[in-house]
């Protein structure tokens, strides 16, 4: 019981070691206010946690993720990866819109460094914040590179990390909406103006991830051979939409077996049967012993 409250201890202690450096950096101002956030009848966040924590979590998710997603593609063995990667023009429209929202993100940047010293800018959130969304927006577009180079038609990771990143977006243009109207006189500041630019790109990006796969040039004559689970997007995936085809057709007329999907290549018998008799091989020898 002692060894927990003394790790419990020192827990809160680290917490607030990190809260009091993050009020350090937003200039004194709180991270989180119960009667800003709770006890009102308009619940709102800090501005302190908008510029910091709300614009943290999306990047720490694909800065921590990337790479587990990046090792994951380079051990899987393909036979195309010397080969130059073809683009299509939904590939190239996703990555001009990450590198159009990276550009933005590196302007928030210049114009802080610009109002302030590059010294005092450094240690401000407006500098930090977007320096590190643009470095994100980086790897996001190295990313989808190489899931297209190992051709991979959609991307889970992406998709998350831009569904946060817009709800981030939101929650941040929905609080300046409602600080301009508390304001006697409307006054915009740069990163105002910025910001509902950046969400609709955030969106844009958003709904081709979520709706749209990639195709590859060589694909267009055996696109019909393929699962259509593989040719499913993201929310087609999640909302089971791609099995709508096969329902429509159980209800006109009997199924065939040309009506049926087909497998992808990993659940196929040529690719489970050897992984199950290893496992039962090992199993039959520990039994033995």
């Amino acid at each position: 019981m002692a060894e927990r409250f003394q790790f419990l201890r020192q827990l809160n202690k680290m917490n607030d070691h990190i809260v009091n450096k993050i009020e350090w950096m937003c200039s004194g101002d709180p991270l989180w206010d119960s009667n800003v956030t709770w006890n009102t009848a308009y619940p709102d966040l800090t501005p302190c946690f908008q510029k910091t924590i709300l614009r943290w979590i999306p990047c720490i998710l694909l800065l921590v993720l990337s790479p587990l997603r990046l090792w994951i593609l380079s051990s899987k063995e393909s036979s195309r990866q010397s080969q130059p990667v073809c683009h299509s023009a939904l590939s190239l429209a996703k990555y001009v819109l990450c590198l159009g929202l990276a550009l933005l993100a590196f302007l928030e940047c210049t114009e802080t460094v610009f109002v302030n010293s590059l010294t005092e800018s450094m240690l401000k959130p407006e500098f930090i914040s977007p320096a590190l969304t643009g470095i994100t927006m980086m790897v996001a577009n190295h990313v989808m590179l190489t899931e297209r180079r190992h051709r991979m038609q959609s991307s889970g990771l992406l998709f998350v990390y831009w569904f946060l990143t817009t709800v981030c977006l939101i929650l941040n243009l929905q609080s300046q909406i409602r600080g301009l109207y508390v304001q006697e006189e409307m006054s915009l500041h740069f990163n105002a103006c910025l910001l509902p630019l950046q969400l609709l790109l955030s969106i844009a990006e958003l709904f081709l991830t979520g709706f749209f796969i990639d195709n590859f040039p060589e694909d267009d004559g055996s696109k019909s051979k393929k699962s259509c689970l593989e040719n499913s997007p993201i929310m087609s995936a999640l909302a089971f939409s791609w099995f709508t085809r096969i329902v429509k057709d159980a209800y006109k007329r009997p199924l065939e077996a040309k009506d049926l999907i087909e497998l992808s290549a990993d659940l196929k018998s040529e690719s489970t049967v050897p992984v199950f008799e290893k496992a039962w091989r090992d199993d039959s020898n520990r039994q033995k012993r």
